[in-house]
Order: structure tokens, then sequence, then C-alpha cells
């Protein structure tokens, strides 16, 4: 039977988490931007990786790069984040606020 993916344990936080880190290319920036600390940027970027079962991110030393399968998530993820800016808008429409 095919896993699925709703199922395993990942977090919104962990997809924003992983997005700032991919776009800024720095876990110690993204640890500033999201005002948390960098120990734990790379806990949750962990356990994100666990949850999927791929690596996301290849290291050497401070650099960090996004693998094949890193690319194919920060893609999915915007579109994510996309629809859910979409939905706000959306609503925000409906209660009157724009």
């Amino acid at each position: 039977m095919k896993s699925r993916l709703h199922t395993r344990q990942i977090t919104f936080r962990q997809l924003e988490i992983f997005k700032t880190v991919a776009d800024l290319g720095s876990v110690t920036q993204a640890a500033a931007r999201l005002h948390l600390g960098q120990p734990t940027v790379s806990t949750q970027l962990a356990k994100l990786e666990e949850a999927l079962g791929l690596a996301l991110f290849e290291r050497s030393g401070r650099q960090i790069v996004l693998t094949d399968a890193g690319q194919d998530v920060r893609q999915s993820i915007r579109r994510i984040f996309d629809g859910l800016d979409d939905l706000e808008a959306c609503l925000d429409q409906r209660m009157g606020l724009r």
C-alpha cells in the first residue's frame, strides 16, 4: 500500500522553516528571520527530513545546498503557501476586509 504524505508527522511550521532556509541558503539567517534559535531550526529540518525519508539539503561546513528532493519539496511548498495566501485573500474579501 502506498504511503500517504499527509499521514506523516509534518507540521506547517517545519515547512515554513524549510522554505526560509531554502530561500536564504542559511540556517543561521533563517533562524534570525524566524526569531528562533539555530538549534531549533536544525532540529526541525532533521525532523522533516526524517518524516519524508529523504535528505533535503547537502551540507558542507557552513554551506547548505538543496538536493533534488529538496528542490521538489521547495516547489510544492511554494504552491501550498501561495494557495493559503489566495485563501486568506478570498476570506478577507468575503469579510469585507479588502
